[in-house]
């Protein structure tokens, strides 16, 4: 008997993680010589999207936008900014963070080098705060987001089921430090 195709519904998926603690957790894992597991990166991509790419669900190359929502303070005063980003072309989430040599996007009527979140986020910290001590980033969520065609959930899908059980409101519940 013919495998029958697996049927495919479209679905938004999203991202989300604090830019900051997830770069103070990932550095604290290089240090002691830790390698990220699925489960952790569950932990630090909440949202759908992470346990889709870890089980396989999903074509690993999307169309992402991208939101960076900070949180900072100017003289005691709480200040909002926003970075975002709407991609055309196709790529993986780890395009998406570390960037990809072949990826070009227009920004202020330049072509440039996609260079990733981690490239943006230094950028806008260099010259937003770096030199302004009346300045502070007390948190900065980034949302990636795509909408993709997707496997029905299996019982083989590990990783889609055990991120259904994590807090569903994961700003005010267990962080990673």
């Amino acid at each position: 008997m013919a495998k029958s195709k697996p049927k495919l519904q479209r679905t938004q998926l999203n991202a989300v993680w604090e830019i900051i603690e997830t770069a103070q957790f990932i550095d604290k894992l290089d240090k002691s010589n830790t390698s990220l597991e699925p489960l952790t990166l569950t932990h630090i991509y909440r949202g759908n999207l992470m346990p889709c790419i870890l089980d396989k669900r999903i074509d690993e190359k999307q169309v992402f936008t991208l939101k960076i929502e900070i949180d900072y303070d100017e003289n005691g005063e709480p200040q909002k900014d926003t970075l975002e980003w709407e991609f055309e072309t196709p790529m993986t989430f780890r395009d998406v963070l570390k960037g990809n040599h072949e990826m070009y996007m227009q920004e202020a009527g330049l072509k440039t080098l996609w260079q990733g979140v981690q490239h943006e986020w230094t950028n806008y910290v260099r010259s937003n705060f770096s030199h302004r001590e009346d300045r502070k980033v007390y948190s900065a969520w980034a949302t990636a987001q795509c909408t993709a065609m997707t496997q029905q959930l299996k019982f083989k899908h590990f990783n889609s089921s055990y991120a259904a059980r994590l807090n569903a409101d994961f700003r005010t519940g267990k962080y990673l430090l």
